[in-house]
């Protein structure tokens, strides 16, 4: 089961305010109902993956929604092949060296190669240096 962090009806409308839409707008947006947007501001409904996804698609803060902590320098993932070249140069870095990162660790590394924190040069030169780097990125 998705896990929430309290204060996600709080957010969800903040977010609505901040992108300056009405409810009807993105209720289009989203392919659902007024009500549906209703009962997710109210707690009378939580999001389904697929929702979550939609509002990723539409570049809302999914993370900051579902934590109560924002991205800095988020980046909606709609450069598919950006991501892709990421997401494959970590991966392959990570089997040459017989390393299996965390879940979190290892979309940290694809998320510092995509946005150039990291190179993927430097991913090839030392991977324990950029293991050590991702976990100084994340905590700034």
């Amino acid at each position: 089961m998705l896990q929430i962090c309290n204060g996600f009806e709080g957010r969800f409308s903040e977010l609505i305010l901040d992108r300056g839409i009405s409810r009807e707008e993105l209720a289009s947006l989203l392919g659902v109902t007024r009500t549906t947007i209703w009962r997710l501001e109210t707690g009378g409904s939580s999001p389904t993956l697929e929702l979550l996804t939609k509002l990723q698609e539409a570049e809302f803060d999914v993370a900051y929604l579902l934590t109560g902590h924002k991205q800095e320098n988020f980046t909606p993932m709609d450069d598919d092949e950006g991501w892709g070249a990421a997401a494959i140069t970590v991966s392959k870095m990570l089997a040459h060296h017989k390393l299996n990162p965390s879940p979190t660790i290892y979309w940290r590394l694809v998320r510092a190669v995509y946005q150039g924190a990291l190179s993927a040069t430097d991913l090839k030169k030392n991977i324990a240096e950029s293991l050590s780097k991702t976990g100084e990125l994340a905590k700034n």
